[in-house]
This record gives C-alpha cells, structure tokens and sequence, in this order.
C-alpha cells in the first residue's frame, strides 16, 4: 500500500504546475480556439417596416456580441415623429468610406526599418516583425488592448516609438531592456489575436 501511495505522489510532481495559481494571458488564452478563420458576414443594410398605426419611435435597442460571447444591449433614446409608409433602415455604411480609407494608407508608412536587422511591416490587420531573435514570451495588455512581444536580444538600438494611422495598429513602442527587446502594440480596440512563425520573422494577425 505504501508504494501505491509513493508513486501517486511521484505521479503528482511530474505533472503539477510550477505554480498552479499563476495567471497566464497569452494568444493562446484569448479566445481562438481554431486555425481556421471564420467567414464573417458583415452588416451592409437591413430594413424594417412599422405597422399603420406607428407615429413615433420613442427608442432603438441594440443587442450585441461582445469578443468573449457574452451579450450585451444599448438603447438609443430618441422620441422622434415618422411616417410609417417608410422603412427604417439599418447600416454601418459610412459617408465616404473609400476616401478615408485611402487617406489612413497615405499617412501610413507599411514598412518601417528599425535597425540592419529588425524592422516591421503593416498590412491590413496583419503586423509582421522582420528578426532572426527567438519570441521569448507573448502577453496582451487591456484598456487600452496592447500585444506586448519580448525577443532574444541580439542587436543594439535605442528605445523607439512609431504613431501609427493604419487601424487597428495606433502606435508601437520598441523598447531596449538589459537582456531582451520589446515590442508593444497599441490597438483601437479589443481583438482576438494570434501570432505564428514566418521565414522572416513573426507575424501577428487581429480579429
């Protein structure tokens, strides 16, 4: 019986945590739960009709999904007169949309050279970093959501920041430490994210 029990505690150690109550939030915590990349069906316009006897809509409620899947609503107070033979229509167009797309492109620069040998590139809602050092660890930050990225340091450089206007990426800060470098990327809002190897480097793609 007292071997049983001597190899259930061997059998504990192998598999325990270092420290079972640390708090881990890395790519792998955040939601994505899948490689393959949902198709998503965005809103362009939807109508709705109101019955005869419809004078006035006194509010709008909004039910929506957060990125964690809980749900949430907001109303809209508005105690406006209409006319019922019309629909009300929803949208998410917005007034010259192609127009501010193409002046966030313009004021942008998509590949920024750090050093010889580290740089960055932005494309759509991918940021790829351009290094030969390892990915030590990954974390992300919130209020604001930061993605924050400590590699091998084999390089010198100093501390650097860049403003970015390429949404969703707002700023990046690289940051020289003693053993190691650090990439800290701002983003508008929250996202699910997650970072795979490249032949160049690390790219990380937001959702």
């Amino acid at each position: 019986m007292k071997i049983f029990f001597l190899l259930y505690i061997f059998l504990l150690l192998i598999y325990a945590r270092e420290n079972p109550f640390e708090f881990i939030m890395d790519s792998k915590k955040n939601g994505v739960t899948t490689n393959e990349v949902p198709k998503k069906d965005f809103l362009s316009k939807e109508s709705i009709n109101l019955p005869n006897s419809a004078r006035k809509i006194k509010s709008f409620v909004i039910e929506y999904q957060n990125l964690d899947g809980s749900i949430d609503r907001k109303i809209l107070k508005l105690d406006k007169d209409i006319d019922w033979h019309f629909p009300i229509l929803i949208s998410q167009d917005v007034e010259n949309k192609d127009e501010i797309k193409e002046e966030n492109k313009k004021s942008t620069e998509k590949y920024i050279k750090v050093n010889d040998s580290l740089a960055f590139s932005i494309e759509k809602n991918s940021f790829e970093i351009f290094t030969k050092d390892t990915l030590l660890r990954e974390f992300a930050l919130t209020d604001p959501m930061k993605i924050v990225c400590d590699f091998q340091k084999n390089t010198q450089f100093n501390s650097k920041s860049y403003k970015l206007q390429f949404l969703p990426f707002k700023e990046v800060i690289i940051g020289n430490h003693t053993d190691f470098y650090r990439f800290v990327i701002e983003l508008d809002g929250q996202y699910r994210y997650k970072i795979s190897k490249t032949d160049y480097g690390y790219k990380i793609n937001v959702e």
